[in-house]
């Protein structure tokens, strides 16, 4: 067995980040507990200090090397292929309303607005 075979090849999944995110949480919040009431009951600042840079250490130990454990859902991604399809027919729909709303009657076409700052009103005479 070599330190390869306990590390994740794929990294580390979503899943696996929200444990990391638990057990953060967790560790730091009891060490600073236990830090705290070890720091009262000794009297001592430093003696609560190494409880919770010892907290801070395990949690860093457990939670920051891409262990195998993190990685164990396998989520099957899009491929970049398929999304880049997926939003250029959503572009062509958007083109394509846009294209509508301004041929139908009653809304102004842009020869009427030629030359005018965007955001200003448009006067329509009427006959």
């Amino acid at each position: 067995m070599s330190i390869m075979d306990i590390w994740a090849t794929d990294g580390v999944s979503l899943k696996g980040q929200r444990k990391c995110e638990v057990i953060i949480h967790v560790v730091l919040w009891l060490s600073g507990i236990v830090g705290l009431l070890v720091g009262i009951t000794v009297q001592s600042t430093r003696a609560m200090m190494a409880v919770v840079v010892g907290g801070l250490s395990l949690c860093g130990l457990v939670v920051c090397p891409p262990w195998a454990v993190w990685g164990t859902d396998n989520i099957q991604w899009v491929p970049r292929k398929d999304v880049d399809e997926w939003l250029a027919q959503e572009h062509k729909k958007e083109q394509d309303e846009k294209e509508k709303r301004n041929d139908s009657p009653g809304s102004p076409t842009t020869k009427k607005t030629a030359g005018k700052k965007p955001g200003s009103p448009t006067v329509t005479k009427k006959k």
